[in-house]
C-alpha cells in the first residue's frame, strides 16, 4: 500500500476546519465527565507493556509454536433477528451498561446514520489510553467521522479509573485478563441490540489501549478480524500459539512516553518498536518485507505473503510524539504541547479502516 496523496486516501486527507476543531475541543472540555475518568490530555501517560505485575513484558520473541487456526463465527449477530433497541439511534452515540461479575460497567456505542437493521454491519472496538476515557478516545481519534462515512458501528469500552488490567505475562494463563469478561459482555450486548457482523469486528487503541489490542491479538481463539495500534507495542512468547493477526501499527520516533528505540517507560523495560513489528511479522509467517515507502515525515514498511494473508503494516512517524496520527484534537495548536508532535501526513483512523476492510473471519455454514 503506497503512500499517496489523493481523495479518500488516509495520507494528507485529514485536514479539518479550525471551526470544527474548536467545536470538538469545546465538546471535550464540556463533557469531560461523560465516561467517568478524568479528562487528561488525549494520548497522555500510558503504561507500556513490560511489568510482571501489570502487563506482558515488551520484549521481542521469535515465534516457535504453531499458530492456531482461525475460529469460525456466526454470519450475523442475534440482533439481526430482533427489533433494534429503540435507545440506539442511527447517527448518535449512546452510553450502555453491562454487568460483569456483579459489577456494572459502561461503554459507548455509536451507530452510523446509514445503519440498516437488516444488514450485518461491521464494528470497531476502540480502546482509550491510560488516564483518559472512552469519550476522549472517540474525540482524539476522530473515528466517528470515519464510522459515519464508511458505515460501521463503534464500540468504546471504558477502563476502570482510566486503566486497563493487562495480563501479568506469567504462567499458562499469561494472555488472560479480567478485561476479557468485560469485553465479552460489551460485544454480546451490542450483538443483541444491533445487527452486527461477527466476522468483521476489529480492534484499535491508543497507548495502553494499543497494548490491550495486542492482548486480544494474542488470544488463542480470537474473535477480531484485524488489529490496529498507536503508541505501544509488544510481542511475547505467549502469543506464539495465537492465529496469525493482521496488524497495522503507528509509532512516533520522538515518543517520550513509550520510547521508540526501547528502554524504560514509566519504570518498565520496553523493546524497540522495529523489533516488535518484526516479531509480529514472523508470527504471521510473512515472507516478504517491502522497501520502506516515504511520504514527508511518514515511513511505511509492509510485510506481506503472510499466513492467512495476515499482513503487517508499520508506520514510523519521524519526529512524532505520543499522539494519534491525524488526530483532530492534538493537531489543534491549543493542544500542541500534549504528547508531542502529531503528524497530518497520515490519518491512523482512515488507514486502519482501509486495512481492516481487507479482513474478515470465516463464518459457519
Amino acid at each position: 500500500m503506497a503512500l499517496r496523496a489523493q481523495p479518500g486516501n488516509p495520507i494528507t486527507g485529514v485536514a479539518t476546519s479550525l471551526a470544527a476543531v474548536a467545536l470538538l475541543s469545546a465538546s471535550v472540555t464540556g463533557c469531560s465527565t461523560t465516561a467517568g475518568s478524568a479528562a487528561t490530555p488525549p494520548g497522555s501517560a500510558a503504561t507500556p507493556p513490560g511489568s510482571a505485575s501489570t502487563s506482558p513484558a515488551s520484549a521481542a520473541a521469535t515465534p516457535s509454536a504453531t499458530p492456531a487456526a482461525l475460529p469460525t463465527v456466526a454470519a450475523a449477530s442475534p440482533g439481526c433477528s430482533a427489533a433494534t433497541d429503540p435507545t440506539l439511534t442511527p447517527g448518535a452515540t449512546a452510553t450502555r451498561t453491562v454487568s460483569v461479575d456483579g459489577n456494572d460497567r459502561s461503554y459507548l456505542i455509536h451507530v452510523p446514520p446509514g445503519y440498516d437493521p437488516a444488514m450485518p454491519t461491521p464494528s470497531v472496538v476502540t480502546f482509550h489510553g491510560m488516564g483518559t476515557n472512552a469519550f476522549l478516545q472517540l474525540a482524539n481519534s476522530g473515528i466517528l467521522a470515519s464510522a459515519d462515512a464508511n458505515g460501521y458501528v463503534v464500540l468504546a469500552p471504558e477502563g476502570q479509573s482510566g486503566l486497563w488490567q493487562l495480563p501479568t505475562g506469567e504462567g499458562d494463563d499469561a494472555a488472560d485478563t479480567p478485561e476479557l469478561s468485560y469485553l465479552d459482555a460489551v460485544t454480546a450486548d451490542a450483538d443483541a441490540s444491533l445487527c452486527l457482523d461477527p466476522a468483521r469486528r476489529y480492534a484499535s487503541g491508543m497507548s495502553m489501549g494499543s497494548a490491550m489490542v495486542l492482548v486480544l491479538a494474542c488470544q488463542p481463539e480470537r474473535t477480531y478480524a484485524a488489529f490496529g495500534g498507536v503508541g505501544a507495542s509488544f510481542y511475547r512468547p505467549i502469543c506464539d500459539g495465537a492465529p496469525p493477526a493482521p496488524l497495522i501499527y503507528f509509532h512516533g520516533t520522538a515518543d517520550d512516553v513509550v520510547p521508540f528505540d526501547g528502554g524504560t517507560a514509566r519504570g518498565f523495560e520496553v523493546a524497540p518498536v522495529p523489533q516488535n513489528m518484526a516479531a509480529w511479522a514472523a508470527h504471521n509467517g510473512c515472507q516478504t518485507q517491502s522497501p520502506a515507502i516515504r511520504t514527508d515525515d511518514v515511513e511505511l514498511i509492509e510485510w506481506s505473503s503472510c499466513t492467512a494473508d495476515a499482513d503487517v503494516d508499520y508506520y514510523k512517524i519521524d519526529g512524532g510524539g505520543h499522539t494519534w496520527p491525524g488526530s483532530p484534537i492534538t493537531t489543534n495548536p491549543k493542544f500542541a504541547n500534549f504528547g508531542g508532535v502529531t503528524t497530518t501526513t497520515v490519518s491512523a483512523t482512515d488507514a486502519m479502516w482501509q486495512f481492516f476492510s481487507r479482513y474478515s473471519l470465516p463464518t459457519a455454514g
